[in-house]
């Protein structure tokens, strides 16, 4: 196989869990085991079109791209939660912000 163009991209739990999803299975053990286990970290992730849509509110919110992944696939239940994930937290935004970050990932909405 050769490569022709490589593009770097994160990639998501919810994205890991739905190329696997859509890949051919293989004959070989160890890799369909590695698959099993992964779809089953992967599959417990928020559904994609919320996905979609916490990410169009984060972008608006001038959070760095690595750092909207990392909300994706951890997402936070609180503040000590996003002090772990946004850099400089305390300088970039203020606490109403934050707030409104962690009310976006509440699964109620």
């Amino acid at each position: 196989m050769k490569i022709i163009k490589s593009v770097v991209k994160f990639l998501t739990r919810s994205d890991v869990y739905i190329f696997l999803n859509q890949s051919v299975p293989t004959k070989d053990q160890t890799t369909e085991t590695l698959r099993y286990n992964v779809l089953e970290y992967c599959s417990d992730t928020l559904p994609k079109d919320r996905i979609e849509y916490i990410v169009e509110q984060l972008k608006n919110k001038n959070l760095m791209e690595i750092e909207i992944y990392m909300l994706i696939d951890q997402p936070p239940k609180s503040l000590l939660d996003l002090q772990l994930i946004i850099e400089e937290m305390e300088e970039r935004y203020s606490e109403e912000e934050l707030h409104q970050i962690l009310m976006l990932f509440r699964m109620d909405l």
